[in-house]
C-alpha cells in the first residue's frame, strides 16, 4: 500500500480537500481501521510507511476506511509567531493519509529485502530545511518510493472549528511514535511538545557486519489507543445500564433532616451546571456522556526494579448513579503511553487520538442504540475534568509548577516566596490577601513575615476553561532558546499548549482539572506527622528552615544557637509544635500497641512503627488519609499546647467535611471563606520552609467541591487501584505494553458476556459476599423482621430468665409499627391521669401496668393474641405469644455491612489487630448511645406453621449525660467507657445500630485520662437509600471501595482566630547539630554575619505590603492570651 495509487486523497464536490493532515508538531493516526492484525504506521523524518504484521491478538476481519477530515486547530490562531520564521518544510517530505477503500482486504506485507535499494539522489530542499534533509536518507529499506517521488498536498493553515470532522482513530492499531525535525516556528501555531528521541530511526537497527546495519520491523515505540466510544456504547446495549445512564438527570436527593439536598453526584456541582447552561441543546439529551479522563505514571515491574515510567489513560463516564461510578468495570483503559522514558510535554501529542475522537463526538455524534427505549439516537460524548497528581496535573494543563508560580489554579496571581537556605519556592505568608478587609491577621507585624502588614485584597483564584483559554491566547513565542513562549518563568509558567485545550467547549468548563485529594492527603499527613514527631530525615523544622526563620520570622525562641561556654556545638531549640524525646516514644508505642480498627476498615499501621529508630516505614496514602482525618487529633492532644493542638484538629476536621461522600453546599461555602484563616494560623506556628505548594493546595479544595461534587468521584483511589490490577494481570514482562492491551481487551470481553448470565450463575458480578447473610424460610411481612443478617460462627444455647424475656419483648413491640394501635388502645385502658403521660411515666406503664390490675403491655398484648376473636395477622399473633426463652447466643454477626464482635470473643482473640465491639444507636429521646457489645440473642417466634426469627443486641452502654463530651466545631466526640447507663433497656435490634471505634488519648494526663475518642463507621459495600427504578439493579456486593468515607459530615467547622501567638523566649533546650553540612553551614553563616549590613525593604516596595521597622513593637500586636490567662 506504499504505492503512489494507494496515496490519492479523497475529495468531495464541495472543493475541500478531504484529506488527513495532523497540525504540525502532533502526532499522526491512522484511518478508522479495522483489522485482524497488529497495524503499525512508521514515518522517518515525515515520511509515511504503513505494514500489517500478524502477530496481533486482537481478532480476524478485514480493512476498513472510513473517509473523514481532520479539524482545523483552534489554538492555531492563539499565538502570532514572527514573519521572518521560516516557511514549513515542502509538501513533498510532510505525513499524508494513506486511505483504504471501504470493505478492501489490506494484503500481508512481503518481507524486506536484507539489504537497501541503491540511494536515489534526493529533490532540492529549502535552505531552511537543510538540517533535517542531513539527517535522512533518500529511502527506507524495503521501500519503493523516494518521498521526493509523491505529490504534494495542500499546505492550507490546520484550525478546528465546528465545520470540519476530525479523524476517528483506529480502534485495534499501533501508532509508531517517531521524532519530528527541528523545523522553525510556522504560523499555523506552536508545537504541542518536543521530539522525542530517535535511536537510529523509526525501527530498530541491528549489525549485519561489515559495518553495515540493518532496518528490522521493531517500532521504537508503539502508541496503543482503545478508542472509548465503542466502549461507552456497549453500556447502552443493557437494559440496567441504559437505564443507569440517565441518573444524573433523573435520580432522585434525598434532603437531611435540615431540609437540605446534599451533593451526592458529580451532576450536583457548578461545573455541571455551568456546562448545561452554556449548551442547554446538548444537556437536554439525558444520554448524552460526559466522561473524566484519569492519567497517573507507574512501573509495572514494581517498585524494587528499575525505573520504568508507564502512563494508562483512564475513560470514565460520569452519567451513571453514586457508587457505579467507580466501579472497575466502569472505567476504561484508552490508552498506554509507553515508556520508559518520562512523557513530560509530549503528553498532549502523545493524546491526541482521544482529543480527536473528542473532537467528532463533540460535532457529529455517534449513532447508539438504546436498549431501554429500544430506539437508536445520537450519542455525544465531551471531556468534562480531569483527575491526576500535581505533576500530572503540569503535564495536562500545561503549566509547570516549578518556580515561583508552582500553583496551577493561582498561576501568576500569587508568586511563591524563595528560601535561601531551603533552596525551594514556599507559599508562606501568601494567604492573607485572601483575608476578609480588616482582618486582624493583616496587620500583625510579629507572627508572620516580620515588620510586614497586607493591605491587598483578593479573592481565592480559580481554574475555569475561560480564563485559561485567554491566557493562552496571549501567549508570544519565544525568541530565547529553550523556552517556548516569552516571559516563561517571569510572568508565568505556562510550557507548552496542552492538546485538551483545543476543545472548543474547554472554555465552559469552569473545573477542567482537578486536585487530587488523595496526594494532597498524602503529602499535608506526611508533612504535619514527620514534622510534629520530629522524624530524622524527614522533618520540616530542620537546619534550614530554622536559618530561614530568622531571616524572615521574628521568633527569636526557634533561632539557632552557637556554640557557647560549655555547649560546643550549635544548638537547635525546641519547638513547641515538636514532640520532644519521651512524647514521641510514648505516641509510638500507643501507635503500635493500643490502635486497631473494625475489619476492612485500614491497613495494619503498627508493622511500620520502629521504635527503635523513632520513625514510621511502609505507610501508603491511605494510611495518611486515616492518619491526618482520624488518629492526629488524638495522637498528638496533650503533648502539644493547646492552640497548637485546636489548629491541627481544624485541619483534620477539614478534611473529613471534604472528603464526605454527600456534601452540603452550604457548609463548603462556609468553609471556603475559613480556609485562608485555618492557613494564615499554621503559617503562625509552623517554619516558612513548612508551606510547600501541596500544603498550599489546601485553599482550592473547598472550592472544587463546590464545582465538582463530593471527592470520591475526582480522586484517585481508584486508579492507583487500576494500577494493582493492571501489575497483576501482566504475564508477559518483555511486552509490557502489549501485555496490558491483551489482558484489557480479553476482561472486558469477559465483562460484557457475563453480563447475559442469570444471577444465580456465579460470576465475578455476583461474588460472595465479604459479610454473610442468612436467607429466611419465608419472606416476613412484618417490617421489624425483614433486615436480615448473617451468622458467622457457631452458637451456643442459653437460657435467659423471666425479666430479661419481659424486657426484649418489650423492646420488640415498642419498635413494631404494626403494633401502634394496640399501645394505643392499652393507653385508653390503663392510663387514668388528665394529661397524657410523661415518656418516663409512659415507659413505666408499659412495663408495670396500672393499678388494680397492674398488667404490662406484653402480657396485655399476649391475652389480645390468644384471642382469636381479635384481628391482627397471623406473623402478629404468632410475635404476640413470646418467643422460647431457650435462645442462641453468637459471638459474631454482620449486620448493615459490619461485622460485629462481643468483648468476651474479642479479649479472647490472640494477636488481635481489628476490634468490632462498638455499638452506636440514635435513642427515641434524641440522644446519641454509644457502648460495647455484650451478647448476639437469636429470638425465635414459632406458632403453628410459622416461624419468625430475630437477632437483639445487648450492649453496655455509656452515660449519655455524664459519659460523653462533645466538640462540634471540630467534629470530635468523646465518651467515658467507665460509665454505665442507668437503664433496663439495654437490648437493640441489630439491624438498628451501627458500628463505631473508640481510640484512647496516648497522653494521659489530668484533662485526658479516661476518655475516649468515638469515630463512626462506614458501611462496608453499603449504597444510598435506592431511588429510581435503576438502582434495583445494582448489587451492593459488588462495590469494590477500599477506603473510608464519612457519610455524610454537616457539621459546621469553626475557625477560632483568637489566640495565634507563641512564647519568644529562648529555651536552652533541644537538639545538637551533627550533621556536618548543617554545621559548615551555620559556621560559615555566623562569621559572614558581621560583614553583612541589613537592609531594611523599601517603604510600599509593593502594593501588596506595608513595611514598619517597629518589628517588637508590643503596643501594636500585643501578645494574646488564653482562657487560663498565661501566656503562649
Amino acid at each position: 500500500m506504499s504505492g503512489p495509487s494507494a496515496q490519492k486523497p479523497s475529495s468531495t464536490g464541495d472543493g475541500v480537500d478531504r484529506r488527513h493532515r495532523p497540525a504540525v508538531g502532533t502526532l499522526h493516526v491512522t484511518p478508522t481501521v479495522t483489522v485482524g492484525a497488529t497495524m503499525a504506521v512508521a514515518t522517518k523524518i515525515w515520511r509515511p510507511k504503513v505494514t500489517v504484521g500478524t502477530d496481533s491478538p486482537v481478532g480476524t476481519g478485514t480493512a476498513t476506511h472510513t473517509p473523514h477530515t481532520h479539524a482545523p486547530t483552534r489554538r492555531a490562531a492563539a499565538v502570532p509567531f514572527p514573519s521572518s520564521a521560516a516557511p514549513p518544510p515542502p509538501a513533498s517530505t510532510r505525513r499524508r493519509q494513506i486511505p483504504t477503500p471501504p470493505g478492501r482486504q489490506i494484503p500481508q506485507p512481503t518481507a524486506a529485502p536484507r539489504s537497501p535499494p541503491p540511494p536515489r539522489p534526493a529533490a532540492p530542499r529549502p535552505a531552511a530545511h537543510r538540517h533535517a534533509a542531513s539527517t535522512r536518507t533518500s529511502a527506507r529499506p524495503g521501500h519503493p518510493h523516494p518521498p521526493t517521488s509523491r505529490p504534494a498536498r495542500s499546505t492550507r493553515p490546520t484550525r478546528r472549528g465546528p465545520a470540519s470532522d476530525p479523524p476517528t482513530p483506529s480502534s485495534r492499531h499501533r501508532a509508531l511514535l517517531t521524532r519530528r525535525p527541528q523545523h522553525p516556528a510556522s504560523p499555523a501555531g506552536p508545537r504541542l511538545g518536543p521530539p522525542f528521541h530517535r535511536r537510529h530511526g523509526t525501527y530498530h537497527e541491528v549489525d549485519v557486519g561489515n559495518g553495515q546495519k540493518r532496518q528490522t520491523k521493531v517500532a521504537i515505540k508503539i502508541l496503543r489507543y482503545l478508542p472509548f466510544i465503542k466502549r461507552i456504547q456497549r453500556l447502552y446495549m443493557f437494559e440496567e445500564t441504559a437505564k443507569q445512564m440517565t441518573w444524573h438527570k433523573t435520580g432522585i436527593r434525598l434532603q437531611d433532616e435540615k431540609k437540605r439536598v446534599p451533593m451526592v453526584h458529580p451532576s450536583d456541582g457548578q461545573s455541571w451546571k455551568h456546562f448545561d447552561e452554556k449548551h442547554p441543546n446538548e444537556a437536554s439529551e439525558a444520554r448524552n456522556v460526559r466522561i473524566a479522563i484519569a492519567t497517573d505514571g507507574f512501573n509495572p515491574y514494581g517498585m524494587s526494579t528499575a525505573a520504568y515510567s508507564c502512563w494508562p489513560v483512564f475513560v470514565i463516564p460520569l452519567n451513571l448513579p453514586p457508587e457505579v461510578v467507580m466501579q472497575r468495570k466502569n472505567i476504561f483503559l484508552s490508552m498506554i503511553l509507553p515508556g520508559p522514558e518520562y512523557p513530560g510535554k509530549k503528553l498532549s501529542v502523545l493524546m491526541q487520538p482521544l482529543v480527536d475522537d473528542l473532537h467528532h463526538s463533540w460535532h457529529h455524534g455517534t449513532l447508539t442504540y438504546d436498549r431501554a427505549s429500544k430506539r437508536n439516537f445520537i450519542m455525544k460524548v465531551w471531556f468534562h475534568y480531569s483527575m491526576h497528581d500535581l505533576p500530572g496535573y503540569a503535564l495536562f494543563c500545561g503549566h509547570s509548577t516549578a518556580g515561583k508560580f508552582p500553583c496551577p489554579v493561582c498561576r501568576h496571581e500569587l508568586e511563591f516566596r524563595h528560601l535561601k537556605a531551603g533552596h525551594k519556592y514556599v507559599a508562606f505568608d501568601k494567604h492573607r490577601k485572601f483575608l476578609s478587609p480588616g482582618h486582624r491577621f493583616r496587620s500583625d507585624k510579629k507572627n508572620f513575615t516580620k515588620g510586614v502588614v497586607v493591605l491587598e485584597h483578593k479573592e481565592i483564584p480559580k481554574f475555569d476553561g475561560a480564563t485559561v483559554d485567554a491566557e493562552l491566547r496571549a501567549l508570544q513565542p519565544s525568541k530565547e532558546p529553550g523556552h517556548q513562549f516569552e516571559g516563561y518563568g517571569k510572568t508565568h509558567n505556562w510550557t507548552h499548549i496542552a492538546g485538551i485545550t483545543e476543545l472548543e467547549y474547554y472554555k465552559d468548563l469552569k473545573l477542567p482539572h482537578n486536585i487530587d485529594m488523595m496526594h494532597t492527603e498524602k503529602n499535608c499527613g506526611e508533612a504535619f506527622l514527620n514534622t510534629c514527631c520530629n522524624i530524622p530525615g524527614k522533618s520540616r523544622d530542620n537546619v534550614s528552615a530554622r536559618v530561614d526563620i530568622e531571616e524572615i520570622c521574628d521568633r527569636v525562641a526557634l533561632h539557632m544557637q552557637p556554640p557557647e561556654g560549655n555547649r560546643k556545638g550549635w544548638l537547635k531549640p525546641h519547638a513547641k509544635y515538636c514532640l520532644d524525646s519521651a512524647d514521641k516514644k510514648e505516641a509510638f508505642t500507643w501507635l503500635k500497641y493500643d490502635v486497631m480498627f473494625p475489619d476492612g476498615y485500614c491497613s495494619n499501621m503498627s508493622k511500620g512503627v520502629n521504635l527503635a529508630t523513632g520513625k514510621i516505614n511502609g505507610l501508603k496514602s491511605h494510611d495518611y488519609h486515616i492518619w491526618i482525618e482520624r488518629l492526629m487529633p488524638v495522637m498528638l492532644r496533650g503533648y502539644l499546647p493547646d492552640h497548637v493542638w485546636r489548629v491541627l484538629a481544624e485541619v483534620s476536621h477539614f478534611f473529613r467535611t471534604v472528603c464526605a461522600k454527600q456534601i452540603c453546599t452550604e457548609v463548603i461555602e462556609k468553609l471556603q471563606k475559613q480556609v485562608p484563616d485555618m492557613l494564615c494560623k499554621l503559617e503562625m506556628i509552623f517554619p516558612p520552609g513548612f508551606f510547600t505548594p501541596m500544603l498550599h493546595l489546601i485553599v482550592h479544595l473547598a472550592n472544587e467541591a463546590l464545582l465538582g461534587g463530593p471527592v470520591q468521584y475526582r480522586w484517585q483511589f481508584c486508579i492507583e487501584r487500576e494500577f494493582k490490577y493492571i501489575r497483576y494481570k501482566c504475564g508477559n514482562k518483555n511486552k509490557i505494553e502489549a501485555c496490558i492491551a491483551e489482558a484489557t481487551l480479553l476482561h472486558e470481553m469477559a465483562d460484557a458476556t457475563i453480563m447475559y448470565y442469570a444471577n444465580d450463575v456465579p460470576t465475578k458480578h455476583n461474588p460472595v459476599a465479604r459479610y454473610n447473610s442468612d436467607e429466611p424460610k419465608r419472606d416476613p411481612k412484618l417490617l421489624l423482621f425483614q433486615y436480615p443478617g448473617g451468622k458467622a460462627g457457631a452458637s451456643k444455647v442459653e437460657n435467659i430468665s423471666p425479666e430479661e424475656k419481659d424486657c426484649i419483648m418489650l423492646y420488640v413491640l415498642m419498635n413494631m409499627e404494626e403494633v401502634v394501635d394496640f399501645m394505643s388502645q392499652f393507653h385508653d385502658e390503663m392510663w387514668s391521669g388528665r394529661n397524657g403521660p410523661t415518656p418516663t411515666q409512659w415507659y413505666t406503664l408499659l412495663k408495670e401496668g396500672a393499678p388494680p390490675l397492674n398488667k404490662s403491655f406484653v402480657n396485655w398484648f399476649y391475652e389480645k393474641g390468644a384471642d382469636p376473636n381479635v384481628e391482627m395477622t397471623d406473623e402478629l399473633r404468632c410475635v404476640s405469644q413470646g418467643f422460647n426463652r431457650r435462645v442462641h447466643t453468637h459471638e459474631k454477626y454482620d449486620i448493615n455491612g459490619y461485622r460485629f464482635h462481643t468483648e468476651f470473643h474479642q479479649k479472647n482473640r490472640p494477636n488481635a489487630k481489628t476490634i468490632n465491639t462498638g455499638v452506636y444507636t440514635r435513642g427515641a429521646d434524641d440522644l446519641d448511645y454509644y457502648g460495647r457489645l455484650q451478647k448476639v440473642y437469636e429470638l425465635t417466634f414459632n406458632n403453628a406453621n410459622i416461624e419468625l426469627k430475630l437477632f437483639v443486641f445487648k450492649c453496655h452502654w455509656f452515660d449519655p449525660h455524664g459519659g460523653m463530651r462533645s466538640t462540634p466545631s471540630i467534629g470530635l466526640v468523646e465518651v467515658r467507657p467507665t460509665t454505665t447507663y442507668s437503664g433496663s433497656d439495654v437490648y437493640v435490634v441489630a439491624h438498628q445500630t451501627k458500628q463505631v471505634y473508640y481510640l484512647s488519648y496516648p497522653c494521659q494526663n489530668e484533662e485526658l485520662m479516661g476518655w475516649e475518642v468515638v469515630f463512626q463507621v462506614s458501611p462496608h459495600g453499603k449504597l444510598p437509600i435506592p431511588s429510581e427504578d435503576d438502582y434495583n439493579n445494582i448489587d451492593p456486593v459488588t462495590y469494590e471501595g477500599i477506603f473510608y468515607q464519612e457519610e455524610e459530615q454537616f457539621g459546621d467547622l469553626q475557625i477560632d482566630i483568637g489566640l495565634q501567638e507563641l512564647h519568644n523566649d529562648v529555651q536552652m533546650r533541644g537538639e545538637t547539630v551533627v550533621d556536618l553540612k548543617d554545621i559548615a553551614m551555620l559556621t560559615k553563616r555566623n562569621a559572614n554575619k558581621d560583614n553583612i549590613v541589613e537592609t531594611q525593604p523599601e517603604p510600599n516596595a509593593d502594593h501588596e505590603y506595608s513595611y514598619d521597622t517597629d518589628f517588637d513593637s508590643e503596643a501594636e500586636n500585643p501578645m494574646p492570651r488564653d482562657e487560663s490567662g498565661d501566656e503562649w
